[in-house]
């Protein structure tokens, strides 16, 4: 399974003993807590063909959806941007594509 979250990857520690595997992000800005999420599964990865900076994952089988519903995402950004006269503050975007959220979910 692929998995990512927010932020850049910056250490991975595996233990085979325990099957476990724990991964550390890091924000270089400050975010609200509503803006962090991780994402666990077998996705497929699109990369946006008209702006390198986008990438969208999904489940297996629905890339065509996919592909058919961000075409017009990166004119989009590139329009804002020309309105605003600045880039986004990303370098990098990526858009995670799922038709059934977990319902569950643990509180820390």
């Amino acid at each position: 399974p692929r998995n990512f979250s927010v932020g850049k990857l910056i250490d991975h520690i595996i233990d085979p003993e325990q099957s476990l595997k724990v991964q550390h992000f890091q924000m270089d800005k400050p975010i609200t807590a509503s803006n962090i999420c991780l994402c666990i599964g077998e996705f497929e990865v699109i990369p946006d063909d008209r702006d390198s900076r986008l990438t969208y994952f999904c489940h297996q089988g629905d890339s065509r959806l996919v592909q058919d519903t961000v075409r017009p995402v990166s004119g989009i950004i590139k329009r804002y941007e020309s309105l605003l006269g600045c880039q986004l503050p990303f370098s990098e975007l990526q858009f995670v594509f799922i038709d059934a959220p977990c319902t569950e979910a643990t509180i820390y």
